[in-house]
């Protein structure tokens, strides 16, 4: 909203509401006038009334005393010349006798006078004198008032509003319309003069206002100031970090590849087949951690890697070196994107590993099969790892941990699957906290699954 439309908002709203509000305080003193003078018109029939009952009640007395009703119907015919009186009549007890006037629909302004006559001590009744008012005179009176106080109370309010409006419009309105003006043009990076209103200063609230605006103004542009040298000073050290910490993830692949390297040099010079079986379960398990941390150093945020990918890549390489031990297999991989922590990488990997070199194992020399490798999500908090190598019979049940190979497979296969099995029972249990089944898949074939938690741990960074 610009400055011009603000005030000319502002103006508009204050106009509406003086205006609403003068014509209710005009209606209401108008109203209430009328209700004045329709009070003081009743008040004022009702002691009509009285005095006409005063006045004229001892003469009609008189004239029923002597049974004159000519004379009756003539003071009748007196009092309902009265502008007060609309009627006038003399009732006894065999009902009206005499009455002039036009008789009223209700008895609200009906004034009942007795008319007696005393006789050797004893009051004698006569009748009743009744007398009527005008019913429209004290409508008539807040009618008339209405009409007179209406066009004054709103003469007066019109000229109110003119001047109330005019002392807003420079009090109020314009001083705002240049504070709306001056918010429009702050900027925190070019900064910008005080704000200050085209009149004199009264220490108002509009002053206040502006007082505390710029007194706001001030403390924005330090506090801008202020983090746009804390964003650079933290840009720098997260850049810092991010080169630290793939530094850091580098060199520990690079240290393991070192180890594997030396791992296979002395490898080269053992003729023992259960040595040579150990020093390849070492290295697989090296490999293992060390393409956790190629993954980690090739992702966008260092911190967490796609556990599909490293399935993957761990699973080729796998193969690639079950081809250099004279076995061939065929993978077949369904896997569903699970980014975790380097916490739970490693465990899962080491894991992974075993499972895949025993799947390799369990072909036996020169054999040749299909190893299946599936990953999916357990609801919102879980995982399961599922490594098959099927055989050529039916199922059968659950054994309960991880073989060292077929009965056919070989002494070092067998001897390093044992202590495959206690590495994969340990990590499963107490650093994936999940659970780990084995079944068997057909004649000479088995089914291996581990099911693991994905919330074990607060993220470091």
């Amino acid at each position: 909203m610009t400055s011009a439309s603000a005030g000319a908002s502002l103006k508009r709203r204050l106009s509406g509401l003086i205006l609403a509000t003068g014509l209710v305080a005009a209606g209401m003193a108008s109203l209430v006038h009328a209700l004045v003078a329709y009070r003081s018109e009743t008040l004022r029939l009702g002691h009509e009334l009285d005095r006409a009952a005063l006045l004229y009640g001892p003469a009609v007395t008189e004239a029923l005393w002597v049974f004159d009703e000519s004379l009756v119907r003539a003071l009748l015919g007196g009092m309902v010349r009265s502008p007060e009186l609309a009627w006038a009549a003399v009732a006894e007890e065999k009902g009206i006798v005499a009455e002039e006037g036009e008789r009223p629909a209700s008895e609200r302004w009906l004034r009942r006078v007795p008319l007696s006559r005393e006789l050797r001590g004893v009051e004698q009744k006569l009748g009743e004198l009744l007398l009527a008012g005008d019913e429209a005179a004290p409508p008539r009176a807040a009618v008339d008032s209405l009409l007179v106080t209406l066009p004054v109370s709103l003469g007066v309010l019109f000229f109110l509003a003119l001047t109330i409006l005019g002392f807003l419009s420079r009090q109020v309105s314009r001083p705002l319309a240049e504070a709306v003006a001056h918010l429009e043009a702050f900027d925190l990076e070019k900064g910008g003069g005080e704000l200050a209103l085209g009149r004199r200063r009264y220490g108002d609230e509009l002053d206040i206002l502006v007082e505390s605006f710029n007194e706001l103004g001030a403390r924005l542009r330090s506090a801008y100031r202020t983090r746009l040298e804390a964003e650079a000073s933290l840009e720098r050290v997260l850049a810092e970090r991010e080169v630290l910490v793939k530094e850091l993830y580098h060199r520990t692949r690079n240290n393991m590849q070192v180890l594997i390297s030396l791992l296979a040099l002395e490898k080269a010079g053992l003729s023992d087949e259960a040595a040579i079986a150990a020093f390849e379960s070492i290295e697989g398990r090296i490999a293992s951690m060390s393409l956790v941390h190629r993954l980690l150093y090739e992702s966008r945020d260092l911190v967490a890697l796609d556990l599909a990918d490293y399935v993957r890549e761990r699973g080729e390489e796998a193969a690639r070196r079950a081809e250099t031990q004279g076995r061939s297999a065929r993978l077949r991989f369904d896997l569903e994107s699970i980014e975790t922590s380097v916490d739970i990488a490693i465990p899962f990997g080491l894991v992974l590993g075993e499972l895949l070199d025993e799947a390799f194992r369990n072909l036996g020399q020169g054999g040749r099969g299909l190893v299946r490798v599936s990953l999916s999500r357990l609801g919102d908090e879980g995982a399961e790892l599922v490594v098959e190598r099927p055989g050529g019979g039916g199922q059968g049940g659950e054994t309960g941990g991880v073989g060292g190979g077929d009965a056919a497979g070989d002494v070092a296969g067998a001897a390093a699957g044992g202590f495959g099995s206690e590495i994969v029972a340990a990590l499963v249990a107490e650093q994936l906290h999940g659970r780990l089944s084995r079944e068997t898949a057909g004649e000479g074939g088995f089914r291996s699954r581990v099911g693991f938690s994905l919330v074990q741990y607060e993220p470091r960074l």
